[in-house]
Parts: structure tokens; C-alpha cells; sequence
């Protein structure tokens, strides 16, 4: 290997110039033998000497090394957590993207829910999703009537959930109303069709 390219990609990496990494992998720098004081591997490299308010280079720059294999040698939560730790969040999250999996939309919507979200909720939904149990056994709707989510109810119900459906061993939405809320029972009636 050339030292020379190699030094370049250090100066490359230390300054966060996704283009002249670009340049210098196109030209056969190697990705992998890359330390700065101390620090081994070209995106552990990255984050030590990226500065916070240079985030969107930083996120070129290592879409940059990724594509020319610097993925394959990290461990994904060390990267995740290094980057977390330096105050990335756009990073962070473009990292997060990368290496973990992505959630089905049973697992979306069931986070969207949780998390009280109405406005992802209706994002995600799709007719064809709207009764369809998560994890085999509940449905969306009678997951927000378990959390008291009006809004997220009135989104689900808008969708055309259904509120006597039951699965598994869970009471259906309706069911599970009229032991809990006379106000959701009030809400669920009214988009029973």
C-alpha cells in the first residue's frame, strides 16, 4: 500500500472531507489501516475528529468509508454508542438506519402507538393493515383502547379498525372499553358499523 495515499486518507478523515475520501478509496487507499492518536478504524477515526457542528459532512463522509467496506469491521452498538456519546443525532440516527434491521410496519405501528403518536400512526396505516393482528394476537386498535389513546383511536377507527374484532386471547376493542371507559365505549359504538 502506498503511504502516501494512506496519509492523505488520514489528513482526508481528520478533516472530514468526504471527497477527498472518496477520491483517495476510488484510488486504492485502504479503509481499514487508518489510526488517529490512537484511534483504529476509519469510522471510529471520523467521530473522534468530527466536530459537532460539521454533522452533514460527517454523515458524507461516512457514507463515504461505508461504501468502501468500513462497516464490515465495527461492531455496530460500539459505533452507535461512540456516536451518541460525541452528541451526533443525525449521524446517529443515519447509523442506526444502517445497522439495525428495520422493523416490520406491525412493529412500527405498535412503537407509534406506545409512544402516543397519532400522526405516525396514520402515516403507517393502510387498509389492508388496519385489523391485521401484531404479533399474531392484538389488534392496533385494541392496543391504543389498552392505552387510553383517543387520538390514536380516532385514527385507527377513521382507518375502518374494527371495534368488535378479537384475536387470540385478548378481548376485542369494544369488549375491552366497556370494563375500562365509558368514554372510549362512547367512541367505539359511534364507528361501529
Amino acid at each position: 500500500m502506498n503511504t502516501t495515499r494512506m496519509s492523505l486518507l488520514t489528513v482526508a478523515i481528520a478533516t472530514c472531507n468526504h471527497q477527498a475520501i472518496e477520491e483517495l478509496l476510488q484510488k486504492g487507499a485502504d479503509v481499514d489501516d487508518v489510526t488517529i492518536a490512537g484511534t483504529r478504524g476509519a469510522l471510529y477515526c471520523l467521530l473522534a475528529t468530527a466536530k459537532p457542528d460539521s454533522e452533514d459532512e460527517t454523515i458524507a463522509a461516512a457514507k463515504a468509508l461505508i461504501r468502501y467496506g468500513a462497516g464490515e469491521s465495527v461492531k455496530p452498538h460500539q459505533i452507535i454508542q461512540f456516536a451518541t456519546k460525541r452528541k451526533f443525532v443525525k449521524l446517529v440516527e443515519f447509523l442506526e438506519s444502517l445497522f439495525t434491521p428495520p422493523k416490520s410496519l406491525g412493529e412500527q405501528i405498535h412503537s407509534a402507538i406506545r409512544a402516543k403518536d397519532s400522526n405516525l400512526v396514520k402515516k403507517l396505516m393502510r387498509r389492508e393493515f388496519v385489523d391485521h393482528p401484531m404479533s399474531g394476537i392484538i389488534t392496533p386498535l385494541r392496543f391504543a383502547v389498552g392505552e387510553g389513546d383517543m387520538p390514536t383511536i380516532k385514527v385507527l377507527l377513521e382507518a375502518g379498525a374494527s371495534p368488535t374484532l378479537s384475536h387470540g386471547i385478548f378481548d376485542s376493542p369494544l369488549e375491552y372499553a366497556q370494563k375500562h371507559s365509558s368514554e372510549l365505549v362512547a367512541l367505539l359504538e359511534s364507528y361501529d358499523v
